[in-house]
């Protein structure tokens, strides 16, 4: 938003006073997320960290594990201290790169003791390289950060976990616990609803990506396509249901998107013949105005109270 040209305007409406709009702008100014100059620091550092990666594993040989374990632990102090005066100096760029620094540094020193002692990187490490690095998640004002950490702290937990017998459930009873799963994200998705923290609103962002996925995956484990359509679509409906009372309209354009989507799919299983193809066609658009029109009018009724 120009955050100067609508406060012009509310200004020359006689709705801010001088003093209000200075102080707004300061503000936005001071709270500004600079997401792109982020992700591309961010990129900058993953490429040096890989770069560093790579030549160690080329020269691990040649390189001492003291040289090694030195040179980490001047990388990993600075990457603290420049966490330190990010903060103290309140550098949102500065604090947020050398949080990103030092969560990689963790995974780095991890690895390089796994080279040492010749231990295998297993889901253990990288548990334990989650469970290291969550308290710099939490000091993160940018969701990016704690949206990269979660793969890694599934992927931890997943090591200790027998796969099968999710895979087992889901060939004996596909549908069931197509529901459970979708119920569970669901059920996150509800909870987090609110969150205003990175952290929070990012496992409400891993809650729907699962959340659709455990559809699709459950989809493929049901043979009768009736039933998995009817279960795919209920849960999508409750979804868009969801995000329209609560006028959480990114959900919500998801939501419809998976939708219209499935229904397409249902309608060319449905519709084998190419002169019903319209039929069914028209059916979507209809479903999908009325969907559309529900929540404009409960998003108008929730505008005036």
């Amino acid at each position: 938003m120009d955050v100067q040209g609508k406060t012009d305007e509310w200004v020359s409406n006689h709705l801010l006073s001088d003093t209000q709009q200075r102080q707004i702008i300061s503000y936005e100014q001071y709270h500004d997320k600079p997401f792109y100059r982020l992700t591309a620091l961010w990129l900058g550092l993953f490429i040096f960290c890989l770069g560093l990666i790579s030549l160690i594993s080329e020269y691990r040989e040649n390189i001492p594990p003291e040289i090694k374990g030195i040179g980490w632990l001047i990388l990993s102090v600075g990457g603290l201290f420049g966490i330190d005066i990010g903060i103290k100096k309140h550098r949102q760029l500065l604090r947020e790169s050398a949080l990103f620094f030092t969560f990689l540094m963790i995974g780095i020193g991890l690895g390089l003791l796994a080279q040492i002692f010749n231990l295998p990187f297993s889901g253990q490490l990288l548990l334990l390289w989650a469970s290291l690095s969550f308290i710099l998640v939490l000091y993160s004002e940018q969701p990016l950060l704690s949206l990269l950490w979660f793969p890694l702290f599934i992927g931890g937990i997943l090591g200790y976990v027998r796969l099968e017998f999710l895979l087992l459930f889901l060939n004996q009873a596909p549908v069931m616990t197509t529901i459970l799963l979708a119920f569970f994200f669901g059920g996150l998705i509800y909870l987090t609803n609110s969150a205003n923290r990175p952290f929070t609103r990012s496992v409400r962002i891993w809650a729907i990506i699962l959340f659709f996925g455990t559809l699709l995956i459950g989809e493929a484990g049901i043979e009768n396509y009736l039933v998995s359509a009817f279960i795919t679509i209920s849960f999508l409906g409750g979804l868009a249901f969801y995000a329209a009372h609560n006028q959480k309209t990114g959900l919500f354009n998801l939501a419809l998107l998976f939708l219209a989507v499935r229904f397409i799919v249902l309608t060319c299983d449905l519709f084998r013949i190419n002169t019903a193809v319209g039929e069914g066609l028209i059916f979507i658009g209809l479903v999908i105005l009325i969907t559309v029109s529900g929540y404009l009018i409960i998003n108008q009724r929730a505008n005036k109270r």
